[in-house]
């Protein structure tokens, strides 16, 4: 849970390049994998992992809804993720850990 903590800070370093507001989100992700790992309660890591893929999710509609104005006003397209959309892989990082259990 260390290594998630550490990989969400960086994120959040790399997304405060394209939104303030999402990059604060992963670092409150950062923070509660940590407080998951300090304390050993699952409950932490499962609550950073929907933060995280709740986030994530929302990136990659929002990019697909960007790309999809571009198409129809008829601009050049362009699908442009954010570090945020990594969130997505929280959750099924989430289930190989619960399952090597």
């Amino acid at each position: 849970m260390l290594l998630l903590s550490l990989l969400f800070l960086a994120l959040a370093a790399l997304q405060a390049r394209y939104s303030l507001p999402d990059s604060m989100v992963l670092a409150v992700v950062s923070l509660t994998y940590a407080r998951g790992w300090q304390k050993k309660d699952d409950g932490y890591v499962l609550a950073a992992t929907m933060l995280a893929s709740a986030l994530g999710a929302v990136d990659v509609v929002s990019a697909i809804a960007k790309a999809l104005e571009s198409v129809i006003l008829h601009e050049t397209p362009a699908f442009e993720l954010t570090p945020a959309a990594l969130g997505l892989f929280a959750l099924p990082l989430y289930k190989i850990k619960r399952w090597a259990q």
